[in-house]
């Protein structure tokens, strides 16, 4: 279940009406459609019977939590690469920060000026539908391999099981080979954000993904107090 950018149907699951309204009056003026639901599990219901072109979020839901639903949808191969931008009336950084870690691809804050929830939705949805490769494109480093179009990745020949941005993080870092990426360029680069705050976001994904590329995870260096490089060979 992928979402189709013909639709430009946009989910909204938020029990605040006030947001509810301004978030309906910026997107239709983008010529997007707006359905609205109050709950995460009538969210889940509508998303896989007809999946939105991007969800927006309420962190804050009773019942199912804003969270909860990114991770059911994450962890289920139908809606793993879905876009979701979340937002919260009452903002927390842990919560903000367990989002993004979760994989959410943008969050925004109060006041939501329409100019740039367009642009966070537009670049968003930019990157999701950019990712498109050839069957034959592939990248390799030592025992890794990707396979760019399938999106898949091979150690010693056996499949990785990766989360999108996972995914994301080892190709951008296999692609700029030998060049040192700064925490915050891995994080506007692979979230759209720009916050230092949320650089902890960067290191978090390295070590998940280095746990799941096991020994071969080691290629993957420390740059102390920058970031994180493949060295060329």
């Amino acid at each position: 279940m992928s979402p189709s950018n013909g639709a430009k149907k946009v989910l909204v699951v938020s029990t605040h009406q006030p947001t509810i309204n301004e978030f309906s009056k910026i997107l239709e003026r983008g010529d997007y459609s707006v359905e609205v639901v109050q709950s995460g599990e009538r969210a889940l219901e509508k998303i896989w019977s007809v999946p939105p072109v991007l969800l927006l979020l309420h962190l804050e839901l009773e019942g199912i939590s804003g969270l909860d639903v990114v991770r059911i949808l994450r962890q289920d191969a139908r809606t793993r690469s879905l876009p979701i931008i979340t937002f919260s009336n009452q903002p927390n950084q842990a919560t903000i920060l367990t989002a993004f870690n979760l994989e959410v691809d943008d969050y925004l804050s109060k006041p939501y000026h329409p100019e740039e929830v367009h642009a966070r939705i537009k670049a968003v949805l930019n990157r999701k539908s950019s990712n498109i490769y050839r069957p034959e494109d592939v990248l390799k480093k030592g025992n890794i391999e990707i396979a760019l179009g399938s999106r898949r990745v091979l150690c010693d020949n056996k499949e990785v099981k990766l989360t999108p941005k996972e995914f994301d993080l080892l190709t951008l870092l296999l692609r700029k080979e030998g060049r040192a990426l700064a925490r915050t360029y891995l994080l506007e680069a692979i979230w759209n954000m720009t916050s230092n705050v949320t650089t902890r976001s960067v290191d978090m994904l390295v070590a998940r993904l280095r746990k799941k590329l096991k020994k071969d995870g080691s290629l993957i260096e420390t740059v102390s107090g920058y970031g994180y490089r493949i060295p060329a060979e």
